[in-house]
């Protein structure tokens, strides 16, 4: 389709420029209509009205008829919504002339032959749209409907192109998810062991301007067989070697830790939350260091909180 368009533009810049070396006398060179699915040059002057067709072969513009406008003494102008319709008429003979471009120029031409009286039809706004200009009703109720088809068709095909982007975004959005929850579950293995990992939640940050940013809810459960004074030691130095492994994936913008005690602990409360950590996007960044930096790692954080028995 664009191939065929683009050919069609190289053909009429040859034609016109052909056409404008022959006929130098000529003040306006456009395309006409020759029936519903062809088309010719055409070129305009005080004197005269040649038309031409392009020979592909050749290369070239052929004229197939020219019209002495001193022949006729009357012409009647009618503008639809995409053509101008030009009716000369003479003594001996009539020519209908169709042209597709330049209409206002080509009018104006006209009007300044003097021995030609030209009458311009003005139509309402309506009757020059395709289906309304002879103002049959079946014409027009055909009109209407197809319109309607024609726009109902647009705007599904409008709606359809939207629901496909966003079916894209969220399937890329889905799999950056797939591999983030992937390293996120690797590393915690790595650290603390997979059977420790309760659940792990990613979703978008819907306050993040770029769409790849992600919110990771972490639930832990600590390490068996460490002493009760130990424990919150432990679980800050897990805590920390986990953030600086997760570290370099930048598609994290928040992360929380919520950790809990095993179900062996005699302290019900401390099953259910013992600490809970959480970083943005700068505090991850910057702590690069791992290795358990108690007092560095609860500065950075954006909240802490820790069982008060922990702290006693």
């Amino acid at each position: 389709m664009i191939i065929r368009v683009m050919k069609r533009i190289i053909k009429l810049i040859q034609a016109k420029k052909i056409i404008k070396e022959r006929y130098i006398t000529s003040s306006v060179v456009t395309i006409f209509k020759v029936d519903k699915f062809e088309y010719g040059y055409a070129a305009v002057s005080q004197e005269h009205i040649h038309l031409f067709k392009y020979d592909k072969e050749k290369e070239d513009v052929v004229r197939v008829q020219a019209y002495q406008l001193a022949e006729f003494d009357r012409v009647t102008i009618e503008h639809f919504a995409f053509k101008t319709l030009m009716k000369f008429i003479g003594t001996n003979r009539t020519f209908i002339f169709t042209p597709m471009q330049h209409f206002k120029g080509i009018e104006h031409l006209i009007h300044s032959i003097p021995s030609i009286q030209v009458v311009t039809i003005k139509r309402i706004w309506f009757r020059k749209i395709i289906g309304f200009r002879s103002l049959h009703k079946w014409k027009m109720s055909l009109a209407v409907i197809g319109y309607i088809l024609i726009s109902v068709m647009s705007i599904n095909l409008i709606m359809n192109e939207g629901e496909s982007d966003s079916k894209k975004e969220k399937q890329t959005l889905t799999a950056n998810q797939q591999i983030l929850e992937n390293r996120i579950k690797g590393v915690v293995d790595q650290v603390i062991g997979q059977k420790r990992l309760i659940k792990l939640e990613i979703k978008k940050d819907m306050n993040s301007k770029e769409a790849d940013k992600q919110i990771i809810n972490l639930s832990l459960q600590s390490r068996e067989g460490v002493t009760f004074s130990d424990i919150k030691h432990s679980i800050l130095d897990d805590t920390a070697n986990m953030l600086y492994n997760l570290a370099s994936d930048r598609g994290i913008n928040q992360i929380n830790f919520s950790w809990k005690l095993p179900p062996i602990t005699e302290n019900t409360s401390l099953r259910n939350n013992a600490l809970k950590i959480t970083f943005d996007y700068k505090g991850i960044q910057k702590y690069r260091h791992g290795a358990g930096n108690e007092k560095e790692l609860t500065k950075i954080a954006i909240r802490y909180w820790s069982h008060p028995s922990l702290d006693e």
